[in-house]
């Protein structure tokens, strides 16, 4: 019989955070597509991202979001370039699962130092 290499693939244990020693840990920021998000949207979302013993995040799993569902995926999409320090579980690294909520405020709010000679001194011409 003709088996697909996905059914021959060993699946893989993904330790859960409470099973490790050490859990796993960006390295770099969350690699997100912001670009699309409107000026005054604040968004949350909360997924599971299965991480490799070497540090890469092999998927991850939305499970709630602010967004409609095709604005999450695109977000998200590049999300697994995110490279991480492996989890630790008797000295080795170990593949690893954690949830994790993004926060994301697009319109930061605006602090202005007043200029105090310009604002309160105004040039005479």
């Amino acid at each position: 019989e003709n088996y697909s290499k996905s059914m021959l693939a060993k699946s893989t244990h993904y330790f859960e955070s409470n099973e490790v020693d050490f859990r796993s840990e960006p390295l770099s920021e969350w690699v997100l597509r912001t670009d699309s998000i409107s000026s005054n949207e604040k968004i949350a979302i909360q997924l599971t991202v299965f991480i490799d013993q070497d540090g890469k995040l092999d998927k991850f799993e939305i499970l709630n979001s602010t967004l409609s569902p095709l604005e999450t995926e695109w977000l998200v999409k590049d999300l697994t370039l995110t490279t991480f320090k492996p989890a630790l579980k008797d000295g080795k690294t170990v593949p690893s699962q954690q949830n994790v909520e993004i926060l994301l405020d697009s319109s930061p709010p605006i602090f202005r130092i007043p200029d105090l000679l310009t604002d309160f001194f105004p040039k005479n011409k």
